[in-house]
């Protein structure tokens, strides 16, 4: 199964983080593994959905002017990445 995990600002989308997991979890274990990669003070998040939130707070945009997909280059470490998988085979222990 794969499963999209949205974490963004609460109030705000001006740059929402992504993570596209690969996974045999269950509903319950993707619920937790978004709970661990969002601070809820300052977060919120969704699964497999966009989330309720719009730019300068407005609620779930309708269009979208462009949207930026950001990678590195082989061989460069992507440390969220590395800090996102950390972070869920400690959970999955």
């Amino acid at each position: 199964m794969i499963s999209r995990i949205y974490v963004a600002q609460k109030g705000k989308a001006e740059v929402i983080n992504s993570y596209l997991i690969s996974h045999k979890f269950g509903k319950d274990k993707i619920v937790r593994i978004a709970e661990a990669l969002t601070n809820p003070v300052l977060e919120e998040f969704s699964i497999n959905k966009f989330p309720d939130v719009g730019c300068q707070g407005s609620r779930r945009p309708t269009s979208f002017s462009y949207a930026i997909e950001i990678g590195y280059k082989p061989g460069v470490t992507d440390n969220a990445g590395g800090t996102a998988k950390e972070t869920i085979t400690d959970l999955s222990i």
